[in-house]
């Protein structure tokens, strides 16, 4: 009888120490749809002085740098009002899939550098539901984010 019990009690010792986390499976962004986004600046002054604000999208790596090709930067919205929404073509894999990623906003300003409007942060780690769409909003920037998982 002890030396059924003692040989159970390895069994699952045994088990429990082999057991590993589940890696993280890689995605795609495949859109970026901005629904909401401050229509002022922090001042309180709108984006632009004599139209809604010129938008895009950047993403950008877990230290704040551009992704290099960044596949979500090449279209601006102009005077933008309502919903934006950047389809990509070709899906962008994303690199490592246990980083942080963010996707900044901004106002595309011809004639001076282009103002932040914020920075909405996204990981795969925290989606082990793997859904087709992550809802995100922080600071008044609502963004949805389409994945395809690989």
């Amino acid at each position: 009888m002890r030396i059924s019990i003692l040989l159970f009690s390895l069994i699952g010792l045994t088990l429990i120490a082999c057991k590993k986390d589940t890696p993280t499976r890689s995605a795609s962004i495949t859109s970026v749809k901005v629904t909401a986004w401050p229509t002022t600046n922090a001042s309180g002054a709108p984006w632009d002085a004599t139209s809604s604000a010129d938008l895009f999208v950047q993403l950008l790596k877990s230290d704040l740098s551009e992704v290099p090709n960044d596949p979500l930067d090449d279209v601006v919205f102009p005077d933008a009002i309502g919903t934006i929404a950047r389809t990509l073509i070709t899906p962008y894999r994303i690199p490592d899939p246990t980083a942080t990623y963010y996707i900044q906003l901004l106002d595309n300003d011809e004639l001076d550098a282009d103002d932040e409007i914020g920075v909405v942060d996204f990981d795969l780690d925290n989606h082990p539901d793997q859904p087709a769409v992550i809802f995100k909003t922080v600071n008044g920037i609502t963004m949805e984010i389409g994945l395809q998982w690989n």
